[in-house]
């Protein structure tokens, strides 16, 4: 049993859940774009610069692990709103930090913030739909995500390219995201998100940890997420270092990525009817792990970036997907369940993309992205072991 909202309200929540993955996106994606120039100015290394993904990161992993249970009490809906509110709060400061610790505090709230909006939309939109509609709506929901990621970058490119001060693009990321805190308010008042005593899931959440499905989802989405976050967050450097881009064209390259992403998102929404998730996971790790290996053998960036567009494409699908098994498994636990596989894919992005910023300062950027293609045969071989629905 489940609390079903009317035609309306559903309408204006699922807007306003995928507006929040939309300004998420524009937080989550402006830092690798403006990395080069953050470096520059700050006169901080990669492996410095690394700390940046893993402060966003940690931020995002805890308020996703406390946010879950509140979530499944309150509503995801009032979660959801003050992570657009802290990410508004974050980018603000972030453009306005006089040192580069404060870009760490900044960067903290910010992921906090994140953690909140993208948990807790994906969760809303997990409780909306049922079963395959779940995974078409999840991957509709992530491809525009992937319209904001391929839309930050591009705007911060513009900036970088017009001698424009690259803070600016921050500022117009929290205007962004306080629209959808506004947005998020509105849909609590007009849209209860909340189950009914009746139906509410009693399940222990250390049992629900406990669950081996959950724990593979768990392990799965680390995995993925490690992959994607390390080469979107180094692309703009191997570009201008490696293959000696202009800066932009560099930038451009995360929004090229994100633009092969969106492509198969798109498309994967339309076929998830009709193909197992398992087999759409399998055939998307098997295909990204190959134009990885291509992207990196290419020494022409015109080569480089259609080799980006396509690996784009073929990694797009695993992480809804694997979100929407996930939110399967308890449908009246879904803040919860989302929150943990979500938070575990958290870890990916704070473990390997500073690992990457290191053996990058270490062996070359070029040798360092190796490891993405790495991650996803190993996520490969785990799920060629275990079956979904």
């Amino acid at each position: 049993m489940r609390y079903e909202p009317s035609k309306l309200s559903r309408r204006f929540a699922a807007g306003a859940a995928f507006y929040t993955l939309l300004s998420y996106a524009a937080i989550f994606t402006i830092t690798p774009a403006c990395i080069v120039k953050i470096g520059a100015e700050y006169q901080v290394n990669s492996a410095q610069l690394g700390r940046l993904y893993t402060i966003l990161m940690v931020g995002f992993f805890i308020s996703l692990l406390v946010g879950g249970r509140f979530a499944d009490r309150i509503g995801k809906f009032p979660v959801m709103a003050l992570g657009s509110f802290l990410m508004a709060l974050g980018s603000f400061f972030f453009a306005r930090a006089a040192n580069f610790h404060a870009i760490i505090i900044a960067t903290g709230v910010m992921g906090a913030g994140g953690g909140l909006a993208e948990g807790f939309s994906t969760a809303a939109i997990s409780d909306l739909y049922h079963e395959n509609r779940r995974t078409s709506m999840l991957n509709w929901s992530q491809a525009l995500f992937g319209v904001g990621a391929i839309t930050a970058p591009a705007i911060v490119a513009w900036i970088l390219s017009n001698g424009i001060d690259w803070q600016i693009a921050y500022y117009i990321t929290s205007i962004l995201c306080f629209i959808g805190f506004l947005l998020g308010i509105h849909a609590v008042r007009i849209h209860n998100s909340m189950p009914s005593k009746a139906v509410i899931d009693k399940t222990k959440w250390r049992t629900l940890v406990k669950d081996p499905m959950l724990l593979w989802l768990s392990v799965g989405i680390m995995l993925y997420v490690g992959s994607e976050s390390s080469l979107s967050g180094w692309l703009a450097v191997f570009f201008r270092n490696d293959l000696g881009s202009s800066l932009h064209l560099a930038s451009l390259s995360v929004s090229i990525l994100w633009a092969g992403i969106t492509v198969g998102r798109f498309t994967v929404g339309w076929i998830s009817n009709r193909v197992r998730d398992i087999a759409i996971i399998r055939t998307s790790l098997a295909l990204s792990a190959a134009l990885n290996i291509v992207l990196l053998i290419q020494q022409e960036p015109i080569l480089a970036l259609i080799a980006v567009f396509i690996a784009g494409i073929c990694m797009a699908p695993c992480w809804p997907t694997i979100v929407s098994c996930a939110g399967s498994l308890s449908v009246t636990r879904s803040g919860t369940t989302i929150s943990i596989v979500i938070a575990a894919g958290s870890l990916g992005c704070a473990i390997f993309p500073p690992m990457v910023g290191k053996m990058a300062d270490a062996f070359g950027m070029r040798l360092a992205l190796i490891s993405c293609a790495v991650l996803a045969i190993i996520n490969l071989g785990l799920f060629s072991k275990y079956h979904v629905r």
